[in-house]
């Protein structure tokens, strides 16, 4: 299991989304078509947290 660390920013939902694709790794999940397809759903998930301002709308922000 992976250690979640303590981000504030959109690198927070990057981490999460990454996790999940070490776990289809983890369990060779990603040596199936499914789960290429899903490495790939991450993969652009990944580059939307930037864009999204869903995701940033959850963000606690502090003075650090």
């Amino acid at each position: 299991m992976l250690k979640h660390t303590e981000l504030k920013s959109s690198k927070y939902y990057q981490f999460l989304i990454f996790e999940k694709a070490v776990k289809l790794f983890l369990n060779k999940e990603h040596l199936t078509s499914k789960g290429k397809k899903k490495i790939l759903e991450y993969y652009n998930d990944m580059k939307d947290v930037n864009r999204n301002s869903t995701a940033r709308k959850n963000m606690e922000i502090d003075k650090y």
